[in-house]
């Protein structure tokens, strides 16, 4: 038996048990939803069951009866408009015919002459070639086009925002599990670290300095001074010690 191609795949099921539901989180039914070449929807148990194949699944349907409903409008909807435009060039086909005949038609009651009868055959030639080639590219057209509807709608369902909202909405459980079964130890580890850096901060900071009997002197700007050709006779100067500051003028 030659089975036709498939549009969609849909995995679905009641109901039931986490027993019932446990076949769609094995690894080997979760690989062959990832691998299909045609979009997925699953559709296991009721809204507030999930499995590993609605993560993997190019759209979660919380029920069966929804999957249904989310893929059948779309396709209906994709069928009347090509049906739409397939109408609409076959009126401009037999509107463009039926002017072309109409036009050759009255040249023909008007020619003369052999001549003329020549140029009528070869506009219909014309006429006949133009109208075989306008099929060829219609239907290349509606093909085409038909096919990057398709590409888009898939597009469109493997980025829905309810897919994306489910995967942050697990990784955040996942997340506030990892946060609450932390364990103490590691929290008082990382908060002796921390005092510990505060303690040698404190050592090597510009206050500790200065309590040692330093000084740092800085010009009118706030820039460190570091040697005597950094200021001229004049300048005005900030020294500042363990207690204060001192403004002196240099001499």
């Amino acid at each position: 038996m030659i089975w036709p191609s498939l549009d969609l795949i849909v995995v679905a099921r009641g109901g039931g048990s986490i027993e019932d539901l446990w076949e769609f989180n094995e690894e080997i039914v979760a690989r062959a939803i990832a691998a299909a070449l045609v979009p997925t929807v699953s559709a296991v148990g009721h809204e507030i069951d999930f499995t590993i194949a609605d993560f993997v699944a190019d759209l979660r349907a919380p029920t069966p009866s929804s999957a249904a409903e989310l893929i059948v409008p779309a396709a209906v909807e994709l069928d009347r408009r090509v049906y739409e435009m397939a109408a609409c060039l076959q009126r401009c086909w037999r509107n463009f015919i039926a002017r072309e005949q109409t036009r050759l038609r009255l040249f023909s009651e008007r020619a003369v002459g052999r001549e003329l009868l020549r140029r009528i055959q070869e506009g219909k030639q014309t006429v006949d070639w133009r109208r075989e080639n306008l099929q060829r590219n219609a239907i290349g057209f509606l093909g085409n086009w038909r096919g990057r509807l398709v590409e888009n709608t898939a597009a469109l369902r493997r980025h829905d925002p309810l897919r994306e909202i489910v995967l942050r909405r697990s990784r955040f459980a996942e997340f506030t599990r990892r946060l609450a079964t932390c364990p103490p130890q590691l929290v008082n580890t990382m908060r002796r670290r921390f005092e510990r850096a505060e303690k040698i901060l404190a050592v090597l900071g510009p206050d500790a300095t200065l309590r040692r009997g330093y000084s740092m002197t800085t010009d009118v700007n706030g820039d460190l001074v570091r040697s005597v050709t950094q200021v001229n006779r004049g300048d005005r100067i900030r020294t500042r010690v363990t207690d204060g500051t001192i403004e002196s003028n240099v001499a």
